[in-house]
C-alpha cells in the first residue's frame, strides 16, 4: 500500500482516533476524510504527505489549532477543503508565521466555518496575495474583518467562484480594471457599503449567481446590471437601495430564475416582468412599491412563489393572478388591497402558503377554498372578513396554521375542526364566535399554539382541554413550496430544493474533475462540500414562519427556534363560566396561559402545581375565590402571575418567584392580606364562623348606657302626663310624697338628737 495514490474514506461515520499508520503513504496524492467524526487535532502527520495533490477535511469532528502554514513545502497542492462541524472547536490560523510563503498555487480552497484567525481579530489571510490561478474561493461563515479584498479578483483572472458571506467585511465593492469572467459571487451578510459601480454589468458580463444580500449598499441599480445577459440568482435584499425600480433594467435578463429585492427602499408601480419567461422565485417584499399589480406580471405561470407583502398596493386582487398554476407561495399581506377574495385565487392548486393579511379585504371566503388540498399556512388576520368560518376549510388537512384574527366572523367554532388535524397553531381571536367550545377542539392533539380570546364564547371550559398536547415540539423541517426542478436548457445547472434542512438551499451541481498527473481522477462535487447559497432564505420555510401571541401582558412575535419553544392557550375577554378544570394542570409544557375576562367561579384548581413550564397566568376579572395555592411557588419558571379583581381570601405566598409580585397582580381581592399588600393577616380573622361567633355574644356598653336613659326619661313623662290628666291620682300622689318626706324628716330628727 505504500504506493497508493488515491484515499478516500469520505462519508463512512468513522470516530475516534484517526490512524497514524497512515503517515507511510509518502506517495498519496488524493485524501478525502470529509464527513467523518474523526476526533483530537488534525494529525500532524499529513504535513509529511508532500505528494499530496487534493486534501479534503471538510465537515468533520476534528478540534484544536490547526496551523495552514504547516504545508508550507506542499508545492503540488491544488485542491484544500476544510470546514468544522457544528459544535466543535477548530480554529485554523494563517498567520502564526508572518514569514512564511507558500510554495503551492491552488485552483480550490475552501476554509469554511472555522474560526479563521479568530486569535488575530479576523485578519484576512495574507499568503492569498501570491495565490494566482484560483478558480474556487470560500472562506463564508467566519469572522474576517477589514477591507473587503478586491485585489482576490483582480489577482485571479481564472476565478470563478467566491464566496466571502457571513463576515464582518467592510468598505466598498471594488471592481477590476478587466472584463473578467467570474461566475458566481457571494458576499452577503457582511458591512460593504457604498453605491454599485456603474460598469458592474460590463465588468462580469456572464455572473450566473449573485448574492449581495445584508450589506450596506445604497443608490440607485446601475443600468448595465441589465447586460448580465446569463444571470440566474440576484438578490440584493436587505440593502439601502432606492429609487425607482424600472422594468426595462432586467427585461433581457431572460434566464433569471430568482429575484429578491425585499427590504430596500424600492418604489414606484411593481415592475411589469412579463418577459422573464424563467422566473420562478420573486421577492418584492418590503418596499414602497404603490399603486395596482399590474397585468405585466400575469404571464408567469411558471412562477413558484411570490411575495409583494409589506408595500403600499392599492385595489383588488387581479383576477389573473389564477393563472400561475405552479405558484406554491403567494404573500400579499400588510398592503392596501380592498374587496372580495377572487374565485380566480381558488385555481392555484399548489398552493403550500397563502398570506393576504393585513389588508381592507371584505366579503366571505369563497366555498372554493377546498381546493387547496396542500395548503399549510393560511393567514387571513386583521382584514374585514365575515360570515360564518366556511366548511372548506374542513378539507385543508394538511393546514398547521390558521390565523383569522380579528375579522368579523361569527357563528359558533365549527365542529369539523378536528378534521385539521395536523394543525399547531391555531388563532380565532377578535371576531364574534359565539357559543360553547365544541368538544370536538380537543382532538386537536399536535396543536401548540391556541387562541380563542375576544370572542362571545360561553358556557364551561372543556374537561377534556388536556388532549391536546401544547407540546414544545419543533416544526418538520420542510420548506414550503419543495419539490425537484429541472430546466429545459443545454446548461448541466440543476436546481433541486433539498428537503431535510431547514432552510431550503438551491445548489448548483458543478462536476468539477480533478486529474492529477493525467493519470488518474477523482470527482469533486460542489453539492456535496459546498453548499450554493443562492436561495438560502429566498424559500419561505419553517424558519422564517411568523406567529404572534399574547403572553406576559403584551403581544409577541414568535418565529424560528422561539417559535418551537412556544406553547400557550388564550381563553380571555369571553363569557366562559364555571369552574377551571382541573385538568388544565395536566398541561404540563404548557407556557402562557390567560383566563382573564371572564365569569370563571370556584377556587385555582391544585393541579395547577404540575404546570413546570409555565412563564405567564393571567387569571384576572373573573370571580374566582378562596385561598390561593401555596404549592403555586413550586412553578419556578413563572415570570407573569395575575389574579386581580376576583374574590381571593387569604394570605398571599411570597416565597420564591412570589416575591417578585407587585401588589397590582392581587388588586381587587379585598380579603386578601400579606406583606406585599402591605396587609397585616390577623389569624382570627381568616375563619369567618368564629368570628361571626364572637360578634353575636359581645355587648355594646355604649349603646346600653343609652338604653337606660331614655327608659328613666319616658317613665318621668309619663308619670308627669298621668298626674297632670287626673286630679284623684295627683292628690294621691303628693300626699305620698309628703308622708315620705316627714318620715324622712322624723329619722333624722331622731338620730341627731338621741
Amino acid at each position: 500500500m505504500k504506493n497508493l495514490q488515491e484515499l478516500d474514506l469520505s462519508r463512512n461515520r468513522m470516530s475516534g482516533d484517526f490512524p497514524h499508520c497512515l503517515s507511510n503513504l509518502t506517495n498519496l496524492q488524493v485524501l478525502d476524510l470529509s464527513s467523518n467524526n474523526f476526533v483530537g487535532n488534525i494529525p500532524s502527520f499529513i504535513t509529511s504527505l508532500k505528494s499530496l495533490e487534493y486534501l479534503s477535511l471538510f465537515d468533520t469532528n476534528f478540534d484544536g489549532i490547526f496551523s495552514f502554514s504547516s504545508l508550507t513545502n506542499h508545492s503540488k497542492l491544488e485542491v484544500f477543503l476544510l470546514s468544522r462541524m457544528k459544535n466543535n472547536k477548530l480554529h485554523v490560523e494563517t498567520e502564526e508565521n508572518p514569514s512564511w510563503h507558500p510554495t503551492f498555487q491552488l485552483r480550490v480552497l475552501q476554509l469554511k466555518n472555522c474560526f479563521l484567525n479568530s486569535r488575530r481579530n479576523g485578519t484576512f489571510p495574507t499568503f492569498l496575495l501570491n495565490q494566482h490561478e484560483l478558480q474556487l474561493l470560500d472562506l463564508s461563515h467566519n469572522k474576517l474583518s477589514g477591507n473587503f479584498p478586491s485585489w482576490l479578483i483582480e489577482n485571479n483572472t481564472k476565478l470563478e467562484t467566491l464566496y466571502l458571506m457571513n463576515n464582518s467585511f467592510t468598505g466598498t465593492l471594488e471592481l477590476p480594471t478587466f472584463k473578467h469572467g467570474l461566475l458566481d459571487l457571494q458576499i452577503s451578510n457582511n458591512k460593504i457599503g457604498s453605491q454599485l459601480q456603474e460598469n458592474i454589468g460590463k465588468i462580469f458580463p456572464i455572473l450566473n449567481y449573485v448574492n449581495l444580500s445584508k450589506n450596506s449598499f445604497e443608490g440607485i441599480l446601475p443600468s448595465s446590471i441589465g447586460e448580465m445577459q446569463t444571470i440566474k440568482t440576484l438578490d440584493l435584499s436587505n440593502n439601502n437601495f432606492s429609487g425607482e425600480f424600472s422594468s426595462h433594467l432586467i427585461s433581457n435578463l431572460t434566464s433569471l430564475r430568482l429575484l429578491k429585492l425585499s427590504h430596500n427602499s424600492f418604489h414606484g408601480p411593481v415592475p411589469l416582468l412579463s418577459k422573464l419567461a424563467r422566473l420562478r422565485w420573486l421577492y418584492l417584499n418590503n418596499n414602497s412599491f404603490s399603486g395596482e399589480i399590474e397585468d405585466g406580471v400575469s404571464n408567469k405561470s411558471s412562477l413558484n412563489s411570490l411575495d409583494i407583502s409589506n408595500n403600499m398596493i392599492s385595489g383588488r386582487i387581479p383576477r389573473w393572478i389564477g393563472s400561475f398554476t405552479k405558484l406554491s407561495v403567494l404573500s400579499l399581506s400588510k398592503n392596501q388591497l380592498q374587496g372580495d377574495i377572487p374565485n380566480e385565487l381558488c385555481n392555484l392548486f399548489s398552493l403550500n402558503y397563502l398570506d393576504l393579511s393585513e389588508n381592507n379585504l371584505s366579503g366571505i371566503l369563497p366555498y372554493c377554498f377546498n381546493n387547496f388540498k396542500y395548503m399549510k399556512f393560511l393567514y387571513l388576520q386583521k382584514n374585514s372578513l365575515q360570515g360564518n368560518i366556511p366548511h372548506a376549510l374542513s378539507q385543508l388537512t394538511q393546514l398547521t396554521s390558521l390565523d383569522l384574527r380579528d375579522n368579523n366572523f361569527f357563528g359558533n367554532i365549527p365542529q369539523w375542526i378536528n378534521r385539521l388535524s395536523m394543525l399547531r397553531v391555531l388563532l380565532l381571536a377578535g371576531n364574534k364566535l359565539t357559543g360553547p367550545i365544541p368538544i370536538y377542539v380537543c382532538e386537536l392533539e399536535h396543536v401548540k399554539i391556541m387562541d380563542l380570546s375576544h370572542n362571545w364564547i360561553s358556557e364551561t371550559i372543556p374537561s377534556c382541554i388536556n388532549n391536546i398536547s401544547f407540546r414544545m415540539v419543533e416544526y418538520e423541517s420542510t420548506a414550503i413550496g419543495s419539490a425537484s426542478v429541472e430546466y429545459d436548457d443545454d446548461s448541466k445547472d440543476k436546481i433541486q430544493y433539498y428537503e431535510n434542512t431547514a432552510v431550503a438551499f438551491i445548489f448548483r451541481m458543478d462536476e468539477i474533475w480533478f486529474v492529477p498527473g493525467n493519470t488518474f481522477h477523482i470527482l469533486y462535487n460542489s453539492s456535496l462540500s459546498l453548499n450554493h447559497p443562492s436561495v438560502d432564505t429566498y424559500m419561505i420555510s419553517y424558519e422564517t414562519i411568523e406567529v404572534e401571541f399574547r403572553t406576559k401582558s403584551y403581544y409577541l412575535s414568535y418565529k424560528g427556534n422561539n417559535l418551537n419553544l412556544m406553547t400557550g392557550l388564550d381563553l380571555s375577554s369571553n363569557y366562559l363560566s364555571g369552574s377551571i378544570p382541573p385538568e388544565i394542570g395536566e398541561l404540563r409544557e404548557i407556557i402562557a396561559l390567560n383566563l382573564s375576562r371572564n365569569r370563571l367561579s370556584g377556587s385555582i384548581p391544585g393541579t395547577f402545581s404540575n404546570l413546570i413550564n409555565i412563564e405567564s397566568l393571567d387569571l384576572s376579572y373573573n370571580n374566582l375565590s378562596g385561598a390561593i395555592p401555596q404549592n403555586l411557588t413550586d412553578l419556578y419558571s413563572l415570570a407573569i402571575f395575575n389574579v386581580s379583581y376576583n374574590k381571593f381570601s387569604g394570605t398571599i405566598p411570597t416565597t420564591m418567584q412570589f416575591a417578585n409580585f407587585d401588589e397590582n397582580n392581587y388588586r381587587g381581592n379585598s380579603d386578601l392580606c400579606g406583606s406585599v399588600i402591605n396587609i397585616i393577616c390577623n389569624h382570627t380573622s381568616i375563619f369567618p364562623p368564629a368570628s361571626t361567633t364572637q360578634h353575636q355574644t359581645a355587648i355594646d356598653i355604649e349603646s346600653f348606657y343609652w338604653s337606660c336613659a331614655a327608659s328613666y326619661v319616658s317613665v318621668i313623662i309619663g308619670l308627669a302626663v298621668i298626674l297632670w290628666v287626673n286630679s284623684h291620682w295627683c292628690r294621691a300622689w303628693f300626699h305620698y310624697v309628703d308622708l315620705c318626706i316627714f318620715y324622712c324628716f322624723t329619722r333624722c330628727f331622731k338620730n341627731v338628737f338621741h
